[in-house]
């Protein structure tokens, strides 16, 4: 089994609550790493809107 379906499986046990503190982590992660990596294009919109 690939990463993708262990993911998916992973996510489809999680409550609903879980689901959104772990898309709002992945959205922080991916953030993140593009603040910290220059050559990466400017972090999205939704990164900006996370800082407020």
């Amino acid at each position: 089994m690939d990463n993708a379906h262990k993911m998916k499986n992973l996510l489809e046990n999680l409550s609903e609550n879980q689901k959104k503190e772990f898309l709002e982590f992945l959205i922080f992660l991916d953030c993140r790493v593009k603040q910290e990596t220059p050559n990466i294009q400017e972090p999205s919109a939704v990164c900006h809107h996370q800082d407020d």
